[in-house]
């Protein structure tokens, strides 16, 4: 009857207070053992869990401990090896990651879903992470924009429309797996930044496209916000942090069509149709060019070239 009277004896929280700290220390003489981490870590969380969970925790720990199955904190142990189950299988899973995205089976299956089994041009979106061409992507592909919320992606986002195929491409990705023939490539660079991220992908670009050279728009991208700079500006440091990549690369740039290592350069010489243009989704600037560029490849006050 001692022990029955002790375990129906309630605590503060009405709960029955339980004994299965001596039931794990062998009697009354424990109290002098320091509390095991686990047994803290369970006394700071009591007290924010439903007293159902609670008086469940109780209870389990009384029959698993008479019982000497797990140790001193059975429930304790149970939640943390869960726990770190979760964690490792998320760690695997990021590990194993291989980041191949662009399969052609993957293109093939949303081609059919979207009753498109053809495409005669490619329009690719590139340039440095939170530029804004996922929503630039959004907007050409979907026709949709507002109340798009993106996140750093880690693989190509690719659409059918109007007989096109359009790929927001990620600016940590390799170009190798790009297509050459038939494309038109929006750049999309955060007009109020630094040039030099988007340099490095434009000499990724001009490397990968060295004898196809396809028209580029440059979308000077984000212009409704406080210290953007216009299209001309940017035009030179672009060409300026251009010239710091070739400076410093340690490919064999001269295979790039129109350039001659060590020489000044403009980069019309190296591109053949280019335009740069101020865009923004919020005002609606520069979208209409854009629109005809994707749709039809007419660069805005340049003659276009059939590809």
């Amino acid at each position: 009857m001692e022990k029955e009277d002790e375990f129906d004896a309630k605590g503060e929280d009405g709960l029955p207070v339980d004994s299965f700290e001596e039931i794990a220390t062998g009697g009354g003489e424990s109290s002098q053992t320091p509390p095991l981490a686990l047994t803290r870590i369970r006394h700071a969380i009591l007290p924010y869990l439903p007293p159902p969970v609670v008086q469940g925790i109780r209870y389990s720990d009384r029959y698993l401990l008479e019982q000497s199955l797990i140790g001193d904190e059975p429930s304790m142990v149970i939640l943390g090896s869960i726990m770190v189950a979760y964690l490792l299988i998320k760690l695997v899973r990021n590990i194993t990651y291989t980041g191949k995205a662009i399969v052609d089976d993957d293109e093939t299956a949303l081609a059919k879903e979207m009753q498109q089994e053809s495409f005669q041009h490619t329009v690719l979106f590139v340039g440095p992470s939170q530029a804004g061409k996922t929503r630039l992507f959004y907007h050409s592909c979907h026709n949709k924009s507002k109340d798009i919320q993106t996140v750093i992606s880690l693989r190509p986002n690719i659409g059918f429309s109007n007989k096109l195929r359009f790929m927001d491409y990620p600016g940590n990705w390799d170009m190798s797996q790009l297509p050459t023939n038939k494309v038109r490539v929006v750049l999309v660079l955060d007009a109020t930044k630094s040039a030099a991220p988007a340099a490095t992908i434009l000499h990724q670009l001009l490397r990968h496209f060295s004898s196809t050279r396809p028209p580029v728009f440059v979308a000077c991208h984000q212009t409704d916000r406080r210290g953007a700079k216009n299209p001309k500006r940017l035009r030179l440091q672009l060409r300026s942090e251009l010239e710091r990549v070739f400076q410093v690369s340690t490919d064999d740039d001269s295979l790039i069509a129109g350039y001659q290592p060590g020489q000044s350069f403009v980069l019309e010489q190296l591109i053949t149709e280019l335009a740069f243009v101020a865009t923004s989704l919020e005002t609606d600037i520069g979208l209409k060019e854009l629109e005809k560029f994707v749709q039809e490849g007419i660069l805005p006050e340049v003659k276009p070239t059939r590809r």
